[in-house]
């Protein structure tokens, strides 16, 4: 069977809105341990400062 060129396009939309779906979610998981990260470094700056 051969495929129409609009079967082609919706296809490749489709496997590139997944793409763009995967990036985002690295991006996001990315972002939030870089979030997490800082967050702890905070704290524990705060935390020598009462020391102090």
């Amino acid at each position: 069977k051969e495929e129409s060129p609009l079967e082609n396009i919706e296809s490749s939309n489709i496997e590139q809105q997944f793409d763009n779906q995967i990036l985002m979610t690295l991006q996001i998981e990315k972002f939030q341990k870089i979030f997490a990260q800082h967050t702890i470094k905070e704290s524990d700056d705060e935390r020598e400062t009462d020391e102090k």
